[in-house]
């Protein structure tokens, strides 16, 4: 990432300062704070907040903390007796006032496919457009095209060739338009009555419901029912559309019409089961768009259905490519002729895809950056969009991503016009307890900013690993006896993470990260990737010391295996499905990837047996086998099943609290959780400049 402001350029990947042209010497850590001022600019950020992301939560003093700023001014200040970048927050602590943008390094340029051939090829051409491409676009295309006639290769033009000038955007004037203490999100303009509707929960055990604000700013409740509502746009000016499911135990999807006057609702179609949707109106044709599964274990895919014949077509198939998600956004152009679509790739990014509605075909690829959650169209040929680490402009002329805005929270994006935006911008914190069985007292075990979770704890002792995200890294932390946090410094970004185990003897730590496998030497404390033959992993644990149990796609089917960590051989422990598991005393205990409940078998035999029906798929990693008892959640309460005695007894009541992933200590006196401190979100606004 490259941040600006005026005539200082900070670039992440090169590790380098430079003002009015020239490099600059700094300090790592004063670079750190740098960019942690420059991804919050215009935010107040108090001291102690300084201290957990930039320091890591380490002991630091105030004092330290105001040197460090102080020698920040020294070295992108004018006057540090009065700063213009860097001002002091009475009781608070700095605030960082540059008007910051970002984009990605230009040498995340890639001439990958026919449209960026055609570019290159029409940039012999002496057009306006070509005289605003930057010197370096201009050298890469110039690059690529003697490349291509030397090689003689001939290519065709296909009918995504696009000549439209690029824009950049800038936004600003950033103000919230709904202030509650809870979750109000997925705004969507009606620029037809100029109504805003929403989803809102006025509590976290609340299902989502939705309603509408008025250009007065006035709130009006729609719904008030029993169903969980996961998207709701205008169909016309009496009537919405809106995805919802029956209930969160059973997940099951529809879609409905719903009169804003009186409220009845008339169900359109089924959208399959366990899907948080969401839906694209297209007014020309009378069509909805939306995402579909008929099962939790499928990858979504993208359906139409007309409101007047009620004919349902599949547009786009996602590719099988190991634990893929499919679709995870998509939107209509302006000019109601193409559709975006973002599909997930277990690579390092994601795919959009135009999808031309005439011919029924997609008619350009390009690589986009990983987790977009909402799509918009801002410009004929650009989109902005949002994933966890801001707001990006997608160039379709370039096939070129920036960043618009960095900060975390983004979400549903929506245009209010062609000068302004609604976003939903949530807040999230969480941190681990731990709860004493005997007499129910909670323990805070961290104090850290950003989500702070999905533990395992050691067998021999009481240090905890966890996954800690802020918003400035992703990290994998342990707590030791002492309650220290030691950082074990994960060699890569962390884009997703679904397990972390100790090997029985507390040596070794493995972790399923991005789709890969890594162990952790405690003593030495250096991660290694584990290389084997499979390339999309998802579950993992130990079994022993020196042998895993993992989860992997083969053949189009997950099963779990068990892998030799010093002869890497693999053996296939399940046939009939295996998503997540654990070896005890001979037996293995494992859930399905499509089917409900946990299962158990001996080792050694296929013969399998269902121990604890009705769990659903969706929590496959919710479970633990612990000195001869198993723990599960079920209906708000952490259930224990002895294997022994084959009595379940109910450990603990959290369904009024904010608690997930909980797991029982060694001597199963003790669980430790993440407990979901604040988790709010409100709607706002922003004005949106073009930069040409």
């Amino acid at each position: 990432m490259v941040y600006y402001f005026d005539s200082i350029e900070v670039n992440t990947e090169k590790v380098t300062l430079i003002k009015n042209g020239l490099l600059i010497n700094i300090e790592p850590k004063l670079f750190t704070l740098l960019i942690f001022f420059c991804q919050n600019s215009h935010r107040a950020l108090s001291r102690d907040e300084l201290i957990n992301t930039v320091w890591e939560g380490r002991v630091v003093s105030e004092a330290a903390v105001n040197r460090a700023v102080g020698q920040l001014r020294k070295i992108i200040e004018q006057d540090t007796a009065k700063p213009v970048y860097l001002k002091t927050v009475s009781k608070v602590g700095y605030q960082f006032v540059a008007d910051v943008k970002q984009t990605y390094p230009q040498t995340a340029v890639k001439i990958e496919n026919e449209s960026s051939v055609n570019l290159a090829l029409s940039s012999t051409n002496a057009s306006k457009s070509d005289n605003k491409l930057t010197l370096s676009h201009r050298f890469i295309l110039s690059a690529s095209f003697l490349i291509l006639v030397s090689l003689s290769i001939v290519f065709v033009f296909t009918k995504s060739h696009i000549t439209e000038n690029a824009h950049s955007v800038e936004v600003t004037k950033q103000s919230p338009i709904t202030t509650t203490n809870n979750s109000t999100f997925n705004p969507y303009f009606d620029p037809l009555t100029q109504d805003t509707f929403v989803l809102y929960k006025p509590d976290p055990q609340s299902f989502a419901q939705i309603k509408k604000l008025d250009s007065q700013g006035q709130s009006f409740p729609i719904t008030d029912d029993s169903y969980y509502y996961t998207d709701v746009i205008p169909h016309d000016d009496t009537n919405l559309l809106a995805a919802r499911l029956n209930n969160l135990n059973e997940r099951k999807c529809e879609i409905v019409l719903i009169n804003i006057a009186s409220q009845l609702t008339q169900k359109i179609t089924d959208c399959g089961q366990s899907i948080i949707n969401n839906l694209v109106f297209n007014s020309n044709t009378n069509t909805v768009y939306y995402r579909y599964r008929s099962k939790v274990s499928h990858p979504y895919s993208i359906y139409s259905i007309s409101l007047s014949s009620f004919r349902v077509q599949q547009l786009a198939i996602p590719g099988a490519t190991g634990n893929g998600l499919g679709y995870t956004a998509f939107e209509l152009s302006p000019n109601k002729q193409q559709i975006a679509m973002i599909e997930y790739k277990s690579e390092e990014t994601d795919q959009l895809q135009l999808y031309d509605l005439n011919t029924q075909e997609v008619i350009q690829h390009q690589n986009v950056p990983k987790g977009i959650r909402s799509i918009i169209w801002w410009r004929s040929k650009q989109l902005l969009a949002s994933n966890s680490e801001g707001l990006l402009n997608i160039n379709l002329s370039q096939q070129l991503t920036t960043m618009v805005k960095s900060t975390t929270g983004f979400g549903r994006l929506s245009i209010k016009s062609e000068h302004a935006l609604l976003f939903e911008k949530s807040d999230t914190q969480s941190n681990l307890v731990n709860i004493d069985l005997s007499h129910l007292n909670q323990i805070m075990l961290t104090n850290l900013v950003g989500m702070n979770g999905k533990a395992a704890i050691a067998n021999t002792s009481e240090r905890i690993i966890f996954f800690s995200k802020t918003p400035l890294t992703s990290k994998l932390l342990i707590r030791d006896v002492n309650g220290g946090i030691i950082d074990t410094h994960f060699p890569e970004k962390i884009r997703h993470l679904t397990t972390i185990d100790w090997s029985e003897d507390d040596s070794k730590v493995v972790a399923s990260v991005n789709d890969k496998l890594y162990l952790l030497n405690i003593n030495s404390m250096q991660w290694n990737s584990v290389k084997f033959d499979f390339n999309n992993v998802h579950y993992v644990s130990f079994i022993g010391n020196e042998h895993l149990l993992f989860s992997a796609e083969k053949n189009e089917n997950w099963n779990l295996w068990s892998l030799n960590l010093a002869t890497k051989e693999t053996a296939l422990m399940t046939n009939t499905e295996g998503y997540s598991g654990h070896i005890e005393n001979g037996y293995l205990f494992y859930t399905k990837f499509s089917s409900k409940g946990i299962f158990y078998k001996e080792v050694t035999t296929e013969k399998e047996f269902l121990l604890v029906e009705g769990i659903p798929v969706t929590d496959w990693n919710n479970w633990q086998v612990n000195s001869d008892n198993l723990t599960y959640q079920q209906g708000g309460q952490l259930k224990q099943y002895n294997l022994k005695s084959k009595e379940t007894s109910i450990l603990y009541e959290h369904a009024e609290k904010p608690l997930q992933y909980c797991r029982t200590d060694t001597h199963l006196k003790a669980i430790i959780c993440e407990l979901k401190e604040r988790s709010v979100s409100n709607i706002w606004q922003a004005n949106m400049e073009s930069l040409i």
